[in-house]
């Protein structure tokens, strides 16, 4: 893809005019951040399962692995992507290019790499469910319960079967907890309230492999709205909708440098500026 400095100040002016950032976090990110799904985390933490089941990608595991190899699964997923996940420069990046303005981050991967980043829990919708809970596989009860790491699965007292995480993938039979309630709540409020928004769409795969498509709200978001805009930064993906072509700014370039030219070229364009001061009072962080 050509004109990469003239794309990156047009990203800028985006970025500049744009009154809220939504953030979608897709496996692209992921893999860039240091959790290389079809890469090193598989083979040096899975190598036995990959091996076994002839795993290529480790979301595959959630649905190839038979229920007695599954505890183990889940146990080293839950340690590799959320307790030891690493501190990733693009996240951090990211947080630092953000946190000015309001922001709101829809999360579809299972890891802790935009907390660790600096992101509030409260401006986080884990998109694709999570790991921290585990429910019924035939959603027999709307009851969702806290995983322990390492402790033997609970059954559900009505079907028998053990727990599986809270997950999107498993369709019809998601379980939604409370949090997960609260927080597409106040997603929506976000997005309603934003005059001009920005949304960030980070390595997001039109195939949706943990039961999420990143890419549909994209679009759908911006029919909605002629002033909203979307960065779509995707190495395999880059392309814009008929219809959506003016307001889907596309990098084919990697995650990383991107958010790191548009970091460092902010602070020269802002030179000569006056001081900005917050507005005295603010709701969910937008002025009132």
């Amino acid at each position: 893809m050509e004109n990469y400095s003239e794309r990156l100040r047009s990203a800028l002016r985006l970025f500049d005019e744009a009154d809220a950032y939504l953030i979608l976090a897709g496996a692209g990110a992921a893999y860039e951040g240091g959790l290389e799904s079809y890469g090193a985390l598989l083979y040096e933490k899975f190598s036995d399962l990959a091996q076994k089941y002839m795993l290529t990608d480790l979301n595959e595991g959630f649905s190839l692995l038979p229920e007695h190899a599954l505890p183990v699964f889940y146990s080293r997923y839950y340690s590799a992507c959320i307790q030891d996940a690493p501190q990733s420069r693009l996240h951090t990046d990211l947080f630092a290019l953000v946190r000015r303005k309001p922001h709101f981050l829809a999360q579809f991967t299972l890891d802790s790499l935009c907390e660790k980043a600096g992101f509030a829990q409260k401006n986080i919708l884990f998109a694709s469910g999570s790991l921290r809970y585990l429910q019924c596989p035939n959603a027999c009860r709307e009851l969702v319960l806290p995983f322990v790491p390492g402790a033997p699965f609970p059954r559900c007292p009505v079907c028998g079967r053990a727990l599986v995480p809270n997950l999107r993938l498993f369709g019809d039979k998601f379980v939604p907890t409370r949090q997960y309630g609260e927080r597409l709540a106040a997603q929506a409020r976000f997005i309603g309230r934003a005059k001009r928004l920005l949304i960030f769409e980070l390595g997001c795969s039109a195939n949706g492999r943990l039961g999420a498509n990143a890419a549909i709200v994209s679009d759908m978001l911006m029919r909605s709205n002629e002033n909203f805009h979307v960065l779509r930064i995707n190495k395999y993906e880059a392309f814009a909708l008929p219809g959506l072509e003016r307001q889907t700014l596309l990098f084919d370039e990697q995650i990383g440098k991107v958010l790191r030219d548009m970091l460092a070229l902010r602070p020269a364009r802002r030179r000569g500026r006056p001081k900005y001061s917050p507005p005295a009072r603010r709701q969910n962080g937008f002025p009132q």
